[in-house]
């Protein structure tokens, strides 16, 4: 005879992601490929890294920071 388990209910927060920069990395010796999503725009962009870089990467997030800012401020 089947036994039913009651429903979990999960609560979530709305957030409000509209000046949130979304990155990901994907790392290997030779190169690391950023993907990033700034606010107001729909798709991922591309990036290519020199593997172990980690100052050239701190200079793309933060030229990828300031163009969002200067996007929302705009607004």
């Amino acid at each position: 005879m089947p036994t039913e388990t009651p429903a979990t209910t999960v609560e979530t927060t709305a957030r409000d992601h509209s000046n949130t920069l979304f990155a990901s990395l994907e790392l290997s010796k030779a190169k690391w490929l950023v993907t990033a999503n700034s606010p107001g725009e729909e798709k991922f962009s591309k990036y290519v890294v020199a593997g172990g870089d980690g100052a050239s990467l701190l200079i793309l997030l933060a030229r990828l920071k300031a163009k969002a800012e200067q996007r929302h401020a705009s607004r």
